[in-house]
């Protein structure tokens, strides 16, 4: 009986021993593959480290070499960075990144000196078929500066679309072209705004039709930025035709009382209409800091320009929007989708009544009002390739101040907008960045994991090993 005893008891030892250095050996393969391998896993809650489809497919697709440099001293690299470049790499053997300390090797960095660019740390320096165009430290986050106390926060990173951007401008050699409409008291695009459409392969020049008689062939988007004075007879006649031969439009509404009768004639021939009524926001969910007229609408995720920035619950913030009128009658062809909406307790008033210090809250204009929207019809020829227009209820939504509020989150939906308008892939826009999201492993995480793989799993393979044992001694 004591021998039977002893040769249960050396049983259960071989077999606690046997799945002991099973767990073992696992572990100790998966290190060794995934050290070997470089394998890296994004568990930031916003994907951060992860590069989109449309990076992935335009990287995967180059024939031609592309050298991706980061500038900084040695040991002091911003993992942020750096480990997205790790990425570009990590894609494509056609892609080759290292990091040049400025310090070590100034020579390096001197030769673009002589060519009057700018290196500093924190730059990243792009490389192709013997170009290069650097991408400065700033242009790559989205900065926040608190008005009150003149602290500066880094609120995003935005290295993918300008990086992405700039291959794509680079690997094709081709821009797309941005008309600015003059003459009518337009907002100026502030140089924020044009630094992020130059890195998507835009290029911004003004256009006036009082001196040119047509929109310019070469015009892939027609922005109008916040008009107060309308358009002449000849220059909404110039602007319909370049739209019915399928020509892409961007609008703004600026702030007026007046009617601008051959603007609102343009707008009304595809079923929408300004209002001139601000709304005034009912739902502190959708307001700014409980601002009834700063605006943090809704954003559909039905449409390709936003859906990205729905699924991220990335913020649009709109001061002082005005509703954009839906008309009841429009061609059959024409198709209107809202991009951005108030909330449904939100309610409007007059700019006139405001401006004449009598405003009250119109009790009939209740929400939710559009304040975005996307709007598509047929070109005179029948393609596909028709007539793009957005328009958005305030010109607030370009200003770089209002932006930084909202981590990136107005330009992301204003390239989003601008690359369906121009036929470009969209690529993802800034993430968003929180304390817990600099590393993709913490310490305490990666102490977690290896408690639970080096002690739990043992353990429960133990207990399990001797389950069996017993019920096999019952039988």
């Amino acid at each position: 009986m004591k021998q039977k005893k002893n040769r249960s008891q050396l049983q259960y030892g071989m077999y606690a021993s046997f799945f002991t250095a099973i767990v073992v050996v696992v572990v100790l393969v998966v290190n060794l593959l995934v050290g070997q391998m470089n394998w890296k896993f994004d568990l930031t809650k916003n994907q951060l480290y992860t590069l989109s489809e449309e990076t992935v497919e335009l990287l995967k697709s180059t024939q031609e070499t592309v050298e991706l440099y980061s500038v900084y001293p040695e040991g002091e690299e911003l993992s942020v960075v750096t480990q997205i470049l790790d990425r570009y790499g990590a894609v494509s053997s056609k892609v080759k990144v290292e990091n040049i300390d400025p310090y070590t090797n100034p020579q390096w960095i001197n030769q673009f000196a002589q060519q009057g660019e700018t290196v500093g740390v924190g730059s990243v320096i792009v490389g192709v078929g013997g170009q290069y165009k650097i991408i400065q430290a700033q242009d790559m986050a989205d900065i926040y500066t608190d008005q009150t106390t003149g602290t500066t926060y880094l609120t995003g990173i935005k290295l993918e679309s300008v990086l992405t951007g700039t291959l794509r401008q680079m690997l094709s050699g081709e821009t797309s072209k941005i008309y600015a409409l003059t003459g009518h008291n337009e907002m100026a695009i502030e140089e924020d705004l044009i630094r992020e459409m130059e890195y998507a392969g835009f290029t911004l020049e003004d256009l006036s039709l009082v001196t040119e008689t047509a929109v310019p062939e070469d015009c892939e988007i027609l922005l109008i930025n916040a008009p107060t004075a309308d358009l002449t007879e000849r220059e909404r006649t110039a602007i319909e035709s370049y739209l019915q031969q399928g020509g892409s439009l961007f609008v703004t509404l600026g702030l007026t009382t007046e009617h601008l009768t051959n603007f609102e004639v343009l707008l009304a021939n595809y079923g929408i209409a300004p209002s001139n009524r601000m709304v005034v926001e009912g739902s502190a969910n959708f307001a700014y800091q409980q601002n009834p007229y700063y605006l943090v609408p809704s954003i559909s995720n039905e449409l390709e320009l936003s859906k990205p920035l729905s699924e991220a619950k990335t913020s649009v913030l709109i001061p002082f929007g005005t509703e954009i009128t839906l008309l009841e009658t429009k061609r059959n062809s024409v198709e209107i989708a809202t991009i951005l909406e108030s909330s449904p307790y939100a309610s409007s008033q007059s700019l006139e009544e405001m401006g004449s210090g009598e405003a009250q809250v119109s009790a009939e204009a209740t929400g939710p009002f559009a304040l975005a929207v996307y709007i598509t019809d047929e070109s005179l020829d029948g393609t596909e390739d028709g007539t793009q227009i957005a328009v958005f209820s305030s010109e607030t939504i370009l200003e770089s101040s209002i932006n930084s509020v909202v981590n990136g989150g107005n330009y992301g939906l204003v390239m989003n907008t601008l690359d369906v308008l121009a036929g470009n892939d969209m690529v993802e826009r800034s993430k968003s960045l929180g304390a817990e999201e600099y590393l993709q492993m913490n310490q305490t995480t990666a102490i977690l994991m290896m408690f639970l793989c080096v002690i739990v799993l043992p353990v429960v393979i133990l207990a399990a090993g001797v389950v069996v044992v017993i019920r096999r001694r019952n039988k």
